[in-house]
C-alpha cells in the first residue's frame, strides 16, 4: 500500500546514507557498517525526533501511536519512559548533554562495540529507534529535550575516528540553531514524499522489546542479524 513513509523511517534512512560502509571483508561480501559509526549517529536520530516533538506534540504522538498498533504509546513504551525518568531525575534539565543522559555512549564504552557489523537493514532500523527516543524525551521532557538540543548545536563540529579499520564518522551537529533543527523536523514530517511505508525485518512496530531502554546494544550481532537479535534492547 502506498502513503507517506513513516517519519522515523524517514529520517533513519536519511542518516543511514551518512554512514561509513564497508565490505565485510574489505574486498568482497556484503556491505556492512561498524556499530560505533551507528551509535555515533543515533545522536542525529535522537535529537531531529526531539525537535519535531518541540516543534509540534501533536505531530509527535502522532507519529509515535503510529509505531505501535495495539495501544497508545505511552502504554506502549511504559518501560522506556520509566527508564527516561530516573535519568531525567539525574541530571540537570536545565543544562544537560545528550551525553550526560545517556552516559554509556561515551567514547570509552563505546570501543567494545567497534566490530559489531551492521547492515545496511540494521542501521536504518537503529536510527529509526533513535528517532523514536528523542520524540518521547521531546513529547515528555521538553525542558530537557531543549537544553541537550542546544547543548548539541553549540557544540564542535568534525570527525570522530571509530578506533578500527582506519573509518571516522561524521559528528557534527546537523544543525546551526535549535530553531534550524525544528523547522527541518517540521519539514521532514510534513513534506515527505508519498512512498512505500518501511518495514525493517518484517517488523512493522516497537514495543518496550524493541525501543532502547538504553542506548548501548546488547551484544555483537553478525552483519544479517535476525529480527530477535536487534541491536536496540530494554534488557
Amino acid at each position: 500500500m502506498n502513503e507517506r513513509l513513516a517519519f522515523h523511517w524517514h529520517v533513519g534512512s536519511m542518516l543511514a546514507k551518512r554512514l561509513p560502509y564497508r565490505k565485510k571483508g574489505f574486498l568482497f561480501g556484503p556491505q556492512v557498517c561498524e556499530w560505533a559509526a551507528v551509535l555515533s549517529m543515533t545522536k542525529a536520530a535522537f535529537f531531529t525526533g526531539a525537535s519535531l516533538a518541540l516543534n509540534d506534540q501533536t505531530a509527535a504522538e502522532e507519529v509515535l501511536d503510529e509505531s505501535v498498533t495495539l495501544e497508545k504509546w505511552r502504554n506502549a513504551f511504559h518501560e522506556t519512559i520509566a527508564d527516561l525518568n530516573q535519568r531525567a531525575e539525574q541530571v540537570d534539565r536545565l543544562a544537560v548533554s545528550y551525553e550526560a543522559l545517556f552516559p554509556e555512549t561515551m567514547e570509552q564504552d563505546r570501543r567494545q562495540y567497534t566490530k559489531a557489523l551492521q547492515s545496511p537493514t540494521d542501521c536504518v532500523r537503529a536510527l529509526g529507534q533513535g528517532v523514536l527516543v528523542g520524540l518521547i524525551v521531546g513529547a515528555l521532557f521538553p525542558d530537557l529535550a531543549r537544553s541537550m538540543l542546544q547543548s548539541w548545536v553549540g557544540g564542535p563540529r568534525g570527525s570522530r575516528r571509530l578506533g578500527v579499520g582506519g573509518l571516522s564518522v561524521d559528528d557534527s551537529p546537523l544543525f546551526s540553531t535549535v530553531d534550524e533543527a525544528t523547522n527541518l523536523a517540521q519539514n521532514i514530517y510534513t513534506d515527505s514524499l508519498p512512498c512505500l511505508r518501511y518495514h525493517a525485518g518484517g517488523v512493522a512496530e516497537w514495543t518496550n522489546a524493541t525501543v532502547l531502554k538504553t542506548v548501548v546494544p546488547s551484544g555483537t550481532v553478525g552483519s544479517n542479524p535476525t529480527p530477535s537479535a536487534r541491536p536496540w534492547s530494554v534488557n
